[in-house]
């Protein structure tokens, strides 16, 4: 009888746990939690390191895993301990920036991906002041698409002080041209232009500065660009944005052709073969759709792939423009 109780006695206490077992609620999701979100640093001279630690907590009731930190032109950042943060666990963003090739007023942003449902997506800022005895504006020149033998219309001006004066400007190699002009309210500016016989492509220049200062009497100034033949990619990336999981994504482009001889697409494809491609003509020999659609089975994280176009151009054989997606 002792023993018919003890076993009824515990058939409940298991019915019992298995019941409260199942009330339990699941584990509240990851959130990222940062103490601030901007920093002002001020002023500061020219080639100062600037750095600064944005604290950051996990505030959820499961693990957060920080997957990657992007910064903008000139900035650097890593996360600190660890990557990867249990409920109530804190760290930080640890950012520094380097303000020799800017001048003026600065701000740079910190993109933060992580495993938070809510915020996958975080922006810190960095922003302040850079002085300089004499610098140019902007800093580093990108031109975007030019055609050999054009006069740039982006133009560099050097902002001086003190009485510092401009001696001599001239490009590194023989793909740009440099000349010094007056830009008006008596500041120096820079105009440039592109060799006729400039190599078709991106390219990165350096235009170098000649001045009367003591602080900096030489720098240089990057310049980047692509020089355009008859054949354009339009647009010239594909941005997917955030796509979900084995959720259908298209994005469409463009081959167009400037030139008076017409010209084949002879094959359209992903480099890395994260997409399928399918090919419209619109107008046989000048211009073609191309459709870029992203493969279901994608793994989580960050792509970034090429579509790589080839025709029977005689100097443009080949022709490519970056796709970019967050997999979720």
């Amino acid at each position: 009888m002792k023993a018919r109780r003890a076993g009824t006695r515990g058939t409940a206490l298991a019915l019992a746990l298995a019941l409260v077992a199942g009330c339990q609620q699941p584990a509240a999701p990851p959130r990222i939690a940062f103490e601030h979100s901007a920093y002002d640093f001020g002023a500061v001279e020219q080639g100062a390191i600037v750095r600064h630690e944005f604290p950051l907590q996990n505030a959820g009731g499961s693990s957060l895993r920080i997957e990657e930190v992007r910064t903008g032109c000139g900035c650097v950042a890593a996360v600190a301990p660890a990557a990867e943060l249990e409920p109530g666990a804190a760290g930080v963003i640890e950012a520094s920036l380097d303000t020799a090739g800017t001048f003026g007023t600065v701000e740079r942003t910190i993109t933060v991906y992580s495993s938070d449902p809510v915020t996958p997506i975080a922006t810190l800022t960095l922003r302040g002041e850079v002085t300089a005895e004499v610098a140019a504006v902007p800093a580093e020149l990108y031109v975007g698409r030019v055609r050999r033998g054009d006069v740039l219309t982006a133009q560099l001006r050097l902002a001086v002080q003190n009485g510092v004066r401009v001696r001599e400007v001239r490009a590194r190699t023989g793909r740009l041209a440099a000349r010094l002009e007056d830009a008006g309210e008596g500041s120096p500016g820079v105009t440039l232009l592109v060799a006729p016989d400039a190599p078709l492509g991106p390219f990165r220049e350096t235009v170098e500065i000649e001045t009367t200062s003591t602080r900096r009497p030489r720098f240089s100034v990057p310049v980047a660009g692509t020089v355009e033949g008859e054949l354009r990619i339009s647009p010239g990336s594909l941005l997917f944005g955030t796509v979900g999981r084995g959720e259908e994504a298209e994005r469409v482009a463009a081959l167009h052709n400037g030139g008076a001889r017409p010209v084949l697409l002879l094959e359209a494809k992903v480099r890395g073969g994260s997409a399928t491609v399918r090919v419209e003509t619109v107008r046989p020999g000048y211009e073609y759709r191309i459709r870029v659609r992203l493969r279901t089975d994608l793994r989580e994280g960050m792509l970034r792939d090429w579509l790589d176009l080839t025709t029977d151009h005689p100097e443009e054989t080949t022709l490519a423009a970056p796709i970019h997606a967050a997999v979720r």
